[in-house]
């Protein structure tokens, strides 16, 4: 979702509690893009636990 500048003024204008009701509808993709976080964290981990170290 691109927002043009001047749908974020509209979007600045708009109470707490209305910013609060529109995004519990996006709860889903919040979760979404929260597990896809978490597991591109677990995979760049696993690489680093993986990975030869090299003692001198």
């Amino acid at each position: 979702m691109v927002l043009k500048p001047d749908e974020v003024n509209g979007l600045a204008s708009l109470s707490p509690m209305a910013l609060a009701f529109l995004m519990g509808y996006n709860v889903d993709i919040l979760f979404a893009i929260m597990d896809k976080l978490i597991d591109n964290v677990k995979r760049s981990l696993n690489r680093n636990d993986s990975s030869p170290t090299t003692k001198s």
